[in-house]
């Protein structure tokens, strides 16, 4: 039962996330829409009426699709995995989590890449001085974990570098930060221009572990290793609710070395060892 009540709250929190865009989207449409029948019918019939609240329907559901499906997008090209796997974690850094995930990565001499909000950097900053230590990759992933679909670009870059900032103050170095993953995984062409503008590299993924779902950590691993190929990017997370990545992790990792794969941090030319 607690399991069930994670995963109603965090699709229900996703979700909430998409509802404000998709109602602004969906009313202009519909005011276009709307206006073109008054121009070019004085007597609109009912399937004209009919056939434009289809189109809209229709519309915001593609529009929806291209927001969250987590392949590569429409909009622009999108950063990939150009080595065998990359491990990637978002949501933190966390006290009880991140430190786990780092130590089983560091047991398996692995190296992955952390795309961290400012607020948990802001509070931990001694674990995101860790992560870098040990040779991981660092990415944005916003100042805070809400929906980068809603605004304009140029507000959407201020929060992107707000995270840059808070990384670097955490670090007391401005080392390059060119990775970038829009929360949820969210991305419209306001993000797309957030990014250009912020002069970084929009990673989204390839396998989704569901570490989030709190499953059993085997079945998580189970799920990362049925759909490993070549050139993956595969999602994790070390955020504070997290508590099943860190064993499954382990788990992945051991099947990484059955199989005789390899995996390393992302940078902005692909994957570096």
């Amino acid at each position: 039962m607690k399991n069930w009540k994670h995963i109603l709250t965090g699709l229900g929190n996703s979700t909430a996330q998409l509802v404000p865009y998709v109602l602004v989207s969906a009313s202009i449409k519909s005011m276009i829409v709307a206006a073109f029948i008054r121009v070019f019918f004085r007597k609109p019939s009912l399937s004209a009426k009919v056939y434009s609240g289809l189109f809209v329907f229709l519309t915001t559901a593609l529009e929806i699709l291209l927001i969250s499906y987590p392949k590569r997008s429409f909009f622009s090209s999108e950063l990939r995995s150009h080595a065998e796997t990359a491990l990637t974690f978002d949501d933190g850094p966390s006290p009880n989590i991140t430190p786990q995930i780092l130590d089983t990565l560091k047991k398996y001499n692995v190296t992955a890449t952390f795309f961290v909000v400012a607020d948990c950097v802001e509070r931990h900053p001694e674990l995101l001085r860790r992560i870098v230590a040990e040779g991981h990759q660092v990415g944005i992933h916003g100042n805070k974990h809400t929906a980068m679909i809603l605004q304009p670009g140029w507000m959407l870059s201020k929060r992107i570098e707000e995270c840059r900032r808070a990384i670097w103050a955490a670090l007391s170095e401005e080392i390059p930060i060119t990775l970038f993953r829009p929360p949820y995984g969210y991305r419209n062409v306001n993000t797309h221009a957030a990014a250009r503008r912020s002069k970084v590299a929009m990673v989204l993924w390839s396998i989704d572990s569901r570490d989030y779902m709190l499953g059993p950590p085997e079945q998580v691993a189970a799920k990362v290793l049925k759909e490993l190929h070549t050139g993956a990017v595969i999602l994790m997370h070390d955020g504070k609710d997290n508590t099943v990545s860190p064993d499954a992790l382990e788990y992945i990792l051991l099947g990484f070395e059955n199989r005789g794969y390899t995996s390393a941090a992302m940078c902005n030319s692909g994957v570096s060892a």
